[in-house]
């Protein structure tokens, strides 16, 4: 049985074809997340790495927070990481031996193990045990003497299409032969062609995922804006309605206040009316008792001097004039000061009588 070459495979391991996202690399290893794990404080990690980390420090913390954590808090990560980073395109982790293969990085195991030319393979006859490339291991089985002499009837091998179909199992000398009539290799540049345009449409498969997820991501925060907005519309409804509660109090207050205002003109309008009827009344009884009082003392004094006559008809006229202004409604207080000068100067008229 042929024993193939152990590769051990890491977050080390692999070559990335273009540079990874950043949301996809371990913040302990600083490469892409292999059997990625999730701590309690929403944290990834690559198992192994923390794992090491944890071993590593006491008490046992997160690295990137110091939050307690143990072992028994992890857990594995989300689905969709491990996808992401599992579709992630790599070279093959034997490049530099000089494969060219580079495929998503799930698909690594199986290339090592089934086409990789550049894994070594031991020699299947126990005398020899050396260890040759895949791509030179059928020459060596040709030419080794212990692989001849002992092990070609025990050791079987497939045809190199076995992955397209072919079933045949047989010797290294059978295979040459086989090889020249296999239907398969007749059909090996369609094959190979249509191995091609399927990894195309692999990668450009992984790219419009990649698209996807980009705007899945948009479209979920576009989502919870567009959710904030009814309560924005809320907030300036219930904002507006305010408004115009205050607006129509503040309409409603000055609205009381002018007929508050108007009643009071209306009060003090009155009033003045009433005194100003008042003063009309007493200037008029006040005239009166001066009429009256002038033609009693005209009896009393039948024999007056030219003066005295004149003197008297200018106190009658002044009396009438006076009587005149009293009884005139256009202005109140003119009417007052002229009834309070009549009354000042009665006295003298008087006693000049």
């Amino acid at each position: 049985m042929v024993v193939l070459e152990t590769i051990p495979l890491c977050s080390g391991t692999f070559e990335y074809v273009q540079t990874v996202n950043q949301h996809l690399i371990c913040c302990i290893c600083h490469n892409a997340f292999y059997d990625p794990v999730s701590t309690p404080c929403s944290h990834t990690f690559c198992k192994e790495c923390i794992d090491r980390s944890l071993a590593a420090r006491d008490p046992q913390v997160c690295p990137v927070d110091r939050s307690p954590l143990s072992y028994d808090q992890l857990t594995p990560a989300f689905k969709i990481v491990e996808n992401l980073v599992n579709e992630l395109f790599v070279f093959c982790p034997l490049r530099r031996r000089g494969c060219t293969w580079t495929g998503q990085r799930q698909f690594v195991s199986s290339h090592l193990n089934d086409d990789c030319e550049c894994l070594r393979l031991q020699c299947s006859a126990p005398e020899c045990g050396e260890w040759v490339i895949r791509r030179q291991f059928t020459s060596h089985q040709q030419n080794c003497e212990h692989y001849v002499n002992g092990q070609d009837e025990i050791v079987a091998i497939e045809c190199p299409h076995k992955q397209r179909g072919c079933k045949w199992r047989g010797t290294d000398t059978e295979s040459t032969t086989h090889i020249i009539t296999c239907p398969y290799e007749a059909l090996k540049s369609t094959f190979d062609t249509q191995e091609r345009r399927y990894q195309q449409l692999e990668d450009r498969n992984t790219q419009l995922e990649h698209r996807i997820q980009a705007l899945e991501t948009e479209l979920e925060t576009f989502r919870a804006t567009i959710s904030n907005i009814p309560h924005d519309w809320d907030r300036i409804a219930a904002n507006a309605h305010h408004l115009q509660t205050d607006f129509n109090n503040i309409n409603a207050t000055i609205g009381a206040l002018e007929v508050k205002q108007d009643m009071a003109l209306m009060a003090e309008s009155a009033r003045l009316r009433e005194e100003l009827q008042s003063v009309r009344a007493l200037c008029q009884g006040l005239q009166m008792q001066l009429v009256t009082y002038v033609l009693d003392k005209r009896k009393d004094l039948p024999t007056l001097t030219s003066g005295s006559k004149g003197l008297a008809s200018a106190a009658v006229a002044a009396i009438n004039a006076l009587g005149s202004r009293g009884g005139s409604t256009s202005n109140g207080e003119a009417t007052s000061e002229q009834h309070g000068r009549g009354s000042s100067n009665r006295p003298d008229a008087t006693t000049k009588l």
